[in-house]
């Protein structure tokens, strides 16, 4: 444990168990410091304008953002020696953790890439790719955790048809594990199987497509045959039925109601709402 006293009493002190920590004590009062924190005090700050107003320099001090501990020629030395040897800690932790980091991501490079299925009831079903386990990464995991647990590798492709020809496939086969979180079921597929999702999926969707274009498009006929009927007839023409989820009048009697939308003849709607009790 380093300390140091300067002549008003004014005691500033390492932590014997946590090195990176300083306190000081002074009339009673005493605070716990990081000297990894620990910076210089902006002129513009309100700690500086308190300091300047004291008769201070806030240059005799450091703080972290909130409080403030003595920098002058008393203690200048002996802080700056503490910083300087927790920041060559630090830094030599960094370039070990480094090290491991780049062993570590080698070492999965080196990990066949699998391509995958995986189907999870929280977020659907997506195409991945990803790999097992290294033997570092298994330290702690039962043999069968090992096995089976997988790692996902980059963005995944969500599938928006799960119920194509070679999902449900692909599906039907036993597990080959899963990733870590919420529950999944994971299958290996080839790149023929992936492919051919891929595939299915852009058909799928060029599918969805067109049906939505001619569902507008035989929506628009059916209101312009509609719009002349009513310009005809000058009364509305009912337009499309259908039964709410709930009481648009907000009675505590009546569960739904039977919703028409009209058309009238100058081409603007209503829609009428009936309860069904």
């Amino acid at each position: 444990m380093k300390q140091i006293t300067c002549q008003d009493g004014y005691t500033i002190t390492q932590d014997a168990g946590f090195p990176r920590l300083v306190s000081y004590r002074h009339q009673g009062k005493s605070q716990a410091l990081n000297l990894l924190r620990l910076e210089a005090i902006p002129p513009d700050s309100k700690a500086a304008a308190v300091l300047a107003n004291r008769g201070v320099a806030p240059s005799d001090y450091l703080w972290n953002g909130t409080h403030v501990i003595r920098y002058n020629p008393e203690t200048r030395t002996f802080l700056d020696g503490l910083i300087a040897e927790q920041r060559e800690i630090e830094a030599e932790k960094d370039a070990s953790r480094a090290a491991e980091r780049a062993i570590l991501e080698a070492e999965a490079a080196a990990m066949p890439v699998l391509l995958v299925v995986q189907d999870a009831l929280s977020y659907g079903t997506e195409l991945c790719r990803a790999r097992r386990l290294t033997e570092r990464e298994s330290v702690g995991y039962s043999a069968r955790e090992r096995e089976g647990r997988l790692v996902s590798l980059g963005e995944s492709i969500k599938l928006s048809h799960p119920n194509t020809p070679t999902v449900r496939l692909v599906l039907s086969r036993t597990s080959d594990g899963s990733f870590s979180g919420c529950d999944n079921y994971v299958v290996i597929v080839t790149h023929g199987e992936w492919d051919a999702i891929v595939a299915e999926q852009a058909a799928a969707d060029e599918a969805k497509e067109r049906a939505r274009q001619e569902a507008e498009e035989q929506a628009a006929a059916k209101r312009a045959e509609a719009l002349a009927e009513a310009r005809a007839t000058g009364q509305a023409v009912v337009l499309r039925r259908w039964t709410t989820e709930r009481c648009m009048h907000h009675d505590d009697e009546c569960s739904f109601d039977n919703a028409v939308e009209w058309l009238r003849p100058d081409g603007t709607t209503k829609v009428t709402y009936t309860c069904c009790y």
